[in-house]
């Protein structure tokens, strides 16, 4: 079932977080509860953090939602190329094995500014290969 658009607007509070202190915000996690306990702790936890939002003026902004926005999309866009790249890694690294360095270059090249000192190595290799 696609959700609607109000739906598809609805921010969890951890993207909030996230978009007020990206390090602080890293290890929370929205919170689950198993227990009457669990959940009053958990509603303790989240007015905590709400009145933090709301002494630091995160509701003061109106355009808060526009940036909640531009920040799920640049998440996303991350997300997608963290995929791309560990799928492209692991058919790389069996052509590597295979020595088919054309396959190297083919699934790595397009990726050459998002690779690590050693992947960036490989493709110099790669390439003087292939000349």
């Amino acid at each position: 079932m696609k959700p609607t658009q109000k739906e598809a607007d609805a921010y969890s509070f951890s993207e909030i977080f996230r978009s007020m202190d990206r390090e602080q915000a890293k290890p929370y996690r929205n919170y689950a509860a198993h227990t009457v306990q669990g959940v009053a702790k958990g509603v303790r936890q989240l007015g905590e953090l709400f009145r933090w939002c709301v002494a630091e003026g995160f509701f003061d902004d109106n355009q808060v939602f526009l940036h909640l926005k531009a920040q799920r999309e640049e998440w996303r866009k991350n997300y997608a190329l963290e995929t791309q790249l560990e799928q492209a890694r692991k058919i790389s690294e069996q052509a590597w094995r295979e020595k088919d360095y054309a396959k190297v270059m083919e699934v790595l090249g397009p990726f050459e500014s998002h690779l690590s000192g050693s992947e960036l190595k490989k493709l110099e290799f790669v390439r003087s290969r292939l000349r």
